[in-house]
């Protein structure tokens, strides 16, 4: 049986697409049923955290747990080899995606695995990304449109100025959840009282340290090029790394763009003021709904941007020079000049209907 996005289908005529040797797996509000040709999830259509289904018009969010063997189909390698590398196999069998709903199960289409989490006991969870994205109407009847409820506030804005260290535990209690986890333990003789602020609210919100990024516990730092200085964050890939002297009080922040000639560049916004800047790109990635438009015209990023509050510091240069930072209740935005009249726009928000009175989701 062959299908096309948004036909409608029996459940196991769905099932049988995964063909011969098919195993199933249940979880709440859905099946994943693994095949000699194919994956086959169908998924009730909720609005919650921790449902599984559509997020996006573009993305699939799968929550576990699911058993090991069904993680290392989704992500082509065991969960001890390195996170990135260009030897890991991908799974050629496709991922079919699906809806139920009262007339029978919408087909959304192929979905590609491209971020998740799995250990040697379980896949936990699994996002996946379907071309082409749904439309709005759609969407809705997938996942159908729900009231927020009480969002974050703006408080922590008015401490931004004068406090900073302060907006930044202000922002993230309101925003993310203690998870009863921990990171590394981090030493603290020597570490600038931002950082020992910030450890430690990353102690229970082990998300803090990164997700796009990575902030390095104290006992991971590595020595600079300069003498003095350590490299204390990275971005994802390694090649652009963030330094500091641990020996001052509220240190400059450098930015050393590995393989690259020129001198370092220091950040706008001394370290308190730069980890504020890093918990809120790190949330907004991380953030159950996101959008992001690699090529967007300055004039609409402006449009999109005009209802909301601009973060009170000067701008940042990640990912590139500069890069503005937005918030609203609920929601954080981030505008990134490419230059020639461009721009990149992203956005994470708590609740779908946030992004939507943007025009997103």
């Amino acid at each position: 049986m062959s299908v096309e996005p948004l036909d409608l289908v029996a459940e196991d005529e769905a099932v049988r697409l995964a063909g011969a040797g098919a195993a199933t797996h249940h979880g709440p509000g859905v099946v994943v049923v693994l095949g000699g040709d194919a994956v086959v999830i169908v998924a009730d259509p909720q609005d919650g955290l921790e449902s599984s289904g559509m997020r996006s018009r573009r993305d699939f969010r799968l929550h576990g747990p699911f058993p090991y063997e069904v993680g290392v189909r989704f992500f082509g390698h065991p969960p001890t080899s390195p996170h990135w590398t260009w030897a890991q196999r991908r799974e050629v069998r496709p991922f079919h995606l699906f809806t139920r709903l009262p007339e029978g199960c919408l087909y959304l289409g192929v979905g590609k695995p491209f971020r998740g989490g799995f250990d040697e006991h379980a896949l936990h969870s699994a996002d996946l990304r379907i071309a082409p994205e749904l439309s709005l109407e759609v969407l809705d009847r997938v996942l159908p449109p729900t009231q927020p409820g009480e969002l974050p506030g703006l408080e922590w804005l008015g401490l931004v100025s004068d406090a900073p260290i302060l907006a930044l535990e202000s922002f993230v209690i309101a925003w993310i959840p203690q998870d009863g986890s921990s990171p590394e333990a981090c030493k603290l003789d020597g570490v600038p009282a931002a950082l020992v602020e910030y450890y430690r609210l990353a102690q229970t919100r082990p998300a803090l340290m990164g997700v796009q990024n990575r902030l390095l516990p104290a006992a991971k730092w590595t020595a600079g090029r300069d003498v003095g200085m350590v490299e204390f964050a990275h971005e994802n890939q390694g090649g652009h790394l963030w330094l500091m002297d641990p020996s001052e009080a509220d240190p400059t922040v450098w930015i050393d763009d590995f393989g690259h000639s020129w001198d370092m560049m220091p950040e706008r916004e001394p370290l308190s003021s730069f980890l504020l800047q890093f918990a809120l790109f790190e949330t907004m990635m991380n953030a159950p709904h996101t959008v992001f438009s690699q090529q967007m015209e300055t004039t609409q990023a402006r449009g999109l941007t005009i209802s909301l509050t601009p973060v009170p510091l000067r701008p940042w240069r990640w990912p590139a020079d500069p890069s503005r930072l937005f918030v609203a209740p609920g929601l954080i935005a981030q505008v990134v000049d490419t230059g020639d009249g461009m721009c990149e726009f992203w956005a994470g928000a708590l609740h779908r209907s946030v992004l939507r009175s943007l025009g997103f989701s």
